[in-house]
């Protein structure tokens, strides 16, 4: 994988997802139970997804970093069926589960909560 030439993306996942448990997930396909968030506006993977721009990669020996200089946002979500419990950051291969490789699953750092119409 190539951080920097590679486009880097996330979306937000709900309650039921097995994100979190499911961790020898190499693809987003591999997830027993994705479970994309639904409410409105959010742009979901298959409609192109969220970018993290800016990203900067740092090597130091056998450990990397990767950093992202630009806040990650999705703008005015509105209430989805179940409270948003984390994120996963992927590469994108194509737009659809059975491509984009799985990254990290975060969800720490204000995680489990229900869009309000309130900028994530």
């Amino acid at each position: 994988m190539d951080y920097d030439a590679d486009t880097i993306k996330m979306r937000l996942e709900m309650l039921n997802t097995t994100a979190d448990t499911d961790t020898t997930a190499s693809i987003i396909n591999d997830i027993s139970t994705p479970d994309e968030f639904d409410g409105s506006g959010y742009t979901n993977q298959a409609a192109g997804g969220n970018t993290i721009g800016s990203k900067v990669t740092e090597v130091d020996g056998t450990n990397a970093r990767f950093d992202s200089s630009v806040t990650a946002a999705f703008g005015a979500l509105s209430a989805g069926t179940r409270n948003i419990v984390g994120c996963i950051i992927y590469r994108d291969k194509g737009g659809t589960d059975a491509n984009d490789e799985m990254v990290c699953w975060i969800d720490t750092g204000g995680f489990n909560f229900a869009a309000n119409g309130s900028t994530v």
